[in-house]
């Protein structure tokens, strides 16, 4: 990202356009200047104050403008006193589809309008929202349609009368998320909603609503309807033809967010009507159609009353107690089916845990009776679920699931069951010994079982015991291409075979990697090989008489690296190979 920069500034530059890291850092304006400010929220106060100071006599402000009501009316008064002329970039204000439902609801009688805000990120981007729009979601994402409601519709917190808010989950939930580049001992949470919604009714009657989900997609919508009810017309942003070229322009730049190309148009028309209007410097020329800064108090303003207004609602909403839905599994009247307990799941599409769980639930023969997750599920580890986690708990409890945080929260095992343990394997051990005392009868655990062969072997001890049957994943032994290399060589007098295993990782993601699997390369990823070893071609510790390493370092690599989430003074630093090549 650095380096795309850098480019950006050496073109810029050959264009003849400074480029500096602050405002103080240019001369004062001598001729009429526009500053069009889009930096971090919080900084906008600030940013203002240079600009005016340095002689601007317009400027285009990025939604909503500042943190709070008192400081945009603090920029409004600077502004009023220096005689500088202060908009608001409200896109929508000028949208083509709003544009066609305010028109329709004037022609209509006691219509109402409901405005749909939808953002295209998936739940695991909410994090990295959450934190770079740390003003929350009615000052950020829904503030566009907070200033239509004051421009088209005279909504202000005087002229409220009613405020109501669609407490179901579907279409309003708040959430508390790790924020990145925190970690444990000292994490750091941050809260906002995912999606919003509610209907405004004012003092003359009129009624209006708006709804945002950040992970709704790419199309946004107005609605328009009757005073029964009855939709008349929905007008949908960006339409179908619109849409073909937002998706083409995406798919040739995946790393540009979506609602970038989306509104593209309507931002140019913005920047088109402030300089259109102002270019020739008359005196009290404005902007047609575009936000001032007036507006954007009284969309501030409705964003906190909002806030507030959905904090109590969903706060209320959420000390509801539902009547408990039995926790007996996904098919538990089913004949012929396995009762199985997962341990240790991990984050949806992460964690291996959760892709055993996948599989399990798809199959006939198996009844999931519940997931044991010790991490996402542990309220003193991780106080705030991950909206993703979250989302796969509550799926599964609407199909009989029960999620727990240990496995000393699940009843004794009545009938046989198999329980299948993916958690860490320094946990393996204390996991293992859990099952067995619960009654399992069956134990399937991933590899390598436990972090030492004696642990490992005080497992088997136990297991033997207490007559259960002990598994262990090591999906290698039954590959295809497993087996027609070991049948090859078996039909081959003095054959050898070699095992090279490759996994994708990019050396960026290694400190993540060795922090993960801390048990080691040999203990995690060569561990198939070396089960492989074992099964088909009886190499055992005491049956080897030779075992050279290839040293070179293109296919053998020791690494000590800085461990994520540690820093100076006091770093932590692990080491393991990348890389290994050798013959037994």
């Amino acid at each position: 990202s650095s380096d795309l920069f850098a480019q950006l500034v050496a073109s810029l530059e050959s264009k003849g356009v400074m480029a500096v890291s602050s405002v103080d850092d240019l001369e004062k304006f001598e001729k009429p200047t526009l500053c069009l400010i889009a930096g971090r929220t919080p900084d906008n106060p600030k940013l203002f104050r240079q600009c005016v100071n340095k002689g601007a006599s317009i400027i285009f402000l990025e939604k909503p403008g500042a943190p709070s009501v008192k400081e945009l009316e603090e920029m409004r008064d600077l502004a009023n006193e220096r005689d500088v002329m202060v908009y608001i970039g409200y896109n929508k204000n000028v949208t083509p589809y709003v544009q066609s439902a305010v028109t329709l609801s004037r022609k209509t009688p006691n219509s109402q309008v409901s405005f749909v805000h939808n953002n295209s990120y998936d739940t695991s981007d909410l994090p990295e929202c959450f934190t770079r729009n740390s003003e929350g979601m009615l000052k950020n994402m829904a503030i566009h349609e907070l200033a239509l409601l004051v421009t088209f519709f005279n909504v202000t917190v005087d002229t409220i009368s009613d405020f109501k808010v669609d407490t179901s989950k579907e279409v309003s939930e708040k959430l508390t998320i790790w924020q990145p580049g925190t970690s444990m001992p000292d994490p750091v949470y941050i809260t906002d909603f995912s999606r919003v919604k509610f209907e405004i009714t004012t003092k003359n009657g009129t009624k209006v609503s708006v709804q945002a989900n950040r992970c709704g997609g790419n199309v946004s919508r107005a609605e328009v309807r009757d005073s029964e009810g009855k939709e008349l017309e929905q007008f949908e942003f960006p339409d179908a033809k619109k849409m073909e070229k937002v998706d083409a322009m995406v798919k040739a730049d995946p790393e540009m967010m979506p609602y970038f190309f989306v509104q593209s148009d309507d931002y140019q028309e913005l920047k088109d009507r402030v300089v259109g209007a102002h270019v020739k410097g008359l005196k009290g020329a404005r902007a047609e159609g575009v936000a001032t800064i007036n507006v954007a108090i009284e969309a501030l303003k409705l964003a906190e009353y909002g806030t507030e207004k959905l904090n109590t609602a969903l706060e209320e909403a959420a000390e509801i107690e539902e009547t408990p839905q039995p926790m007996n599994g996904n098919r538990p009247d089913t004949a012929d089916t396995l009762d199985v307990v997962l341990v240790g799941c991990g984050m949806p599409k992460k964690g291996m845990g959760w892709y055993h769980l996948t599989q399990l639930l798809e199959m006939k023969n198996v009844n999931v009776r519940a997931i044991v997750e010790p991490f996402f599920l542990n309220d003193e580890l991780c106080p705030a679920t991950p909206p993703a986690f979250a989302q796969l708990v509550a799926s599964l409890e609407s199909k009989g699931v029960m999620a727990v945080s240990s496995v000393d929260d699940l009843e004794k095992f009545e009938k046989p069951t198999l329980c299948l343990i993916a958690g860490r394997t320094p946990d393996n051990p204390k996991l293992f010994r859990q099952c067995v005392n619960k009654g399992a009868s069956i134990i399937f655990l991933e590899k390598p079982g436990a972090p030492s062969v004696k642990e490992l072997e005080e497992m088997r001890d136990l297991a033997n015991e207490r007559d259960v049957m002990v598994y262990i994943g090591y999906n290698k032994n039954v590959t295809p291409y497993v087996q027609s290399a070991v049948t090859l060589s078996r039909k081959t007098p003095n054959s050898q075979v070699s095992f090279v295993h490759n996994n994708s990782y990019d050396t960026s993601d290694l400190p993540e990697c060795f922090t993960r699997n801390s048990e080691g390369m040999l203990k995690n990823m060569a561990i198939h090989e070396l089960a492989l070893l074992v099964t088909f071609f009886n190499v055992t510790v005491d049956t080897i008489s030779d075992f050279k390493v290839d040293t070179s370092k293109e296919v053998s690599e020791k690494l000590t690296i800085w461990q994520p989430g540690t820093s100076m003074p006091d770093p932590v630093y692990i080491t393991d190979f990348s890389r290994v090549k050798f013959e037994i």
